[in-house]
């Protein structure tokens, strides 16, 4: 007769995911808003001051890349890596195309937005965000970018870049103008996107 060992305990204790990251940082914004998505409510934010990080983050992440993500015994860092995480991670409602032609043009698209986005960081100037704003323009509707059926992580992060976008002297043409305020106006009436202080 076999021996059968001892459970530790019936159910493993909830730990809510904790996300770590500076709350005026647009990446951090996209993973908050990626987790609205998934209906983690329970998840924690954790802004971290990066003069004075807490000890417990330094321990998990010494180079201290942020934003961070802890699930459970798992720390995931850099934005698009933990938005496909989650993406994995909570399958409903699906966040990426399920054919691969669909996955690389979104992850194509999430480049390209977050290149401008470092130009944008790194000169101060809004030119490579400017084109790549006139490169959606045909996609940009009053539904968000029509590059993928349904919401997709390109949506999203251009709902965690555009506030910062239109929040500077980026002059477009009138009907650039339109749409993108359409595609705007569109993302934002969103649940999770309003849920998350831009």
């Amino acid at each position: 007769m076999g021996v059968t060992p001892k459970r530790r305990a019936r159910h493993a204790p909830f730990r809510p995911l904790r996300l770590f990251g500076q709350a005026a940082d647009p990446a951090t914004r996209w993973v908050r808003i990626v987790l609205a998505e998934k209906l983690q409510h329970d998840a924690h934010f954790e802004p971290v001051d990066p003069r004075s990080p807490p000890d417990d983050l330094m321990a998990l992440n010494p180079g201290l890349r942020l934003p961070m993500l802890l699930d459970r015994e798992v720390a995931v860092v850099e934005a698009g890596i933990i938005v496909e995480y989650l993406n994995e991670r909570f399958p409903h409602p699906p966040l990426m195309p399920s054919d691969p032609a669909g996955r690389a043009r979104i992850r194509l698209l999430l480049s390209q937005l977050w290149q401008a986005q470092a130009q944008k960081a790194a000169t101060g100037k809004m030119d490579a965000c400017r084109d790549m704003l006139l490169t959606l323009a045909p996609l940009m509707s009053a539904k968000g970018l029509a590059i993928a059926p349904g919401l997709h992580l390109g949506d999203t992060a251009l709902a965690a870049l555009l506030p910062g976008w239109l929040k500077t002297d980026l002059t477009l043409p009138p009907s650039l103008a339109e749409r993108v305020e359409a595609c705007y106006s569109a993302l934002m009436r969103r649940a999770a996107v309003h849920s998350v202080p831009s």
